[in-house]
């Protein structure tokens, strides 16, 4: 199967990509970039889905650099503007990704972290309702609620909202949550439409077809879960199910 990969806000493509411990050409001290991937890579999740092909983009908005990344690298990107309220900049960013799918597909899934990943929900949204990918699986990590791309397109701005809308989200999901993100509600451009929602990312749970739906937790603060964490096992299956489901569902 083939991804899109979505980084976090203040990092950039190639962070994710060597997060992934396919590229190490990343500018930054050797020690510091060692620590940087040991606490926070997919190396091990990679491996594991040998044979799938991951397909790394930046973001279209420069923005300052996250704590972590900013040994790493001289650029830095969010897909998000840092004003919420300008609803044509947000609906730009959506359309630049769905117009990059288009050009650059087929991609089966998508797969995002943080900022990434809300814009890969988004996408799963937008594909559901005026279908443009096909997306057969999802791949979430740390991830906020999408945004709602109808209301988008009509000049007005809120987050999908499980009581309002329902399921919106039928293919199969892994979703891997951060326990206390909540902790850094601020930091996003949605802050405000977020702080709409008491649990976001169960709330996000929620809008996802339950009967293929995998949640895993975790507590490793706001990474991925790495090569020596007990949470790791739990997530390489969540991931494996869901592209098995994804591919029983294509045959």
């Amino acid at each position: 199967m083939r991804f899109l990969c979505l980084h976090g806000r203040g990092t950039n493509s190639k962070i994710l990509e060597i997060q992934s411990g396919t590229d190490l050409s990343i500018n930054g001290p050797p020690q510091k970039k060692k620590e940087f991937i040991l606490t926070s890579n997919i190396a091990k999740i990679r491996d594991e889905l040998n044979g799938h092909q991951f397909v790394f983009i930046d973001g279209m908005v420069a923005t300052e650099a996250s704590e972590e990344a900013a040994a790493l690298a001289e650029t830095f990107y969010g897909y998000l503007p840092s004003r919420v309220n300008d609803v044509g900049e947000v609906q730009d960013a959506i359309n630049a990704l769905v117009d990059y799918v288009t050009m650059h597909g087929p991609f089966d899934g998508v797969l995002g972290f943080s900022e990434g990943a809300i814009m890969a929900a988004t996408l799963l949204v937008e594909d559901a309702r005026n279908p443009f990918a096909d997306f057969k699986c999802g791949i979430l990590f740390s991830s906020g609620l999408p945004l709602d791309p109808n209301l988008l397109r009509g000049g007005a701005m809120r987050c999908i909202d499980p009581d309002t809308d329902g399921v919106v989200i039928n293919v199969p999901t892994a979703i891997i949550v951060e326990e206390g993100l909540d902790r850094l509600r601020n930091l996003s451009p949605l802050a405000p439409l977020l702080a709409q929602t008491g649990d976001f990312q169960q709330a996000l749970v929620r809008i996802c077809d339950q009967s293929s739906c995998e949640v895993v937790w975790h507590n490793l603060g706001h990474k991925i879960p790495w090569s020596k964490s007990t949470e790791l096992d739990a997530t390489l299956r969540s991931i494996e199910r869901t592209i098995s489901r994804a591919q029983e569902l294509d045959s």
